[in-house]
């Protein structure tokens, strides 16, 4: 029996995001990290595989769209 090593999952990036970017893209992010652990935790490597890519792709999108909006509001506060 091989041990495989978990995939990432995204947790920290999507607790960071909810907390400092868009919160409700953010909660997105949350549930598809927890979803990727579970998934892991239970010996679904793909399935897991497949929701970390989902968080992955989310917290991209979330960093992105937060910056655009801070960018935003402070150029217009000026």
């Amino acid at each position: 029996m091989s041990l495989q090593r978990a995939p990432s999952d995204y947790l920290a990036w999507s607790i960071l995001g909810c907390l400092f970017c868009l919160w409700p893209v953010g909660l997105c992010a949350i549930f598809a990290s927890l979803d990727s652990r579970s998934k892991a935790d239970s010996g679904d490597y793909e399935g897991a595989k497949t929701s970390g890519r989902r968080a992955l792709g989310i917290n991209t999108a979330n960093t992105i769209l937060g910056a655009i909006l801070i960018t935003v509001l402070t150029i217009l506060m000026m």
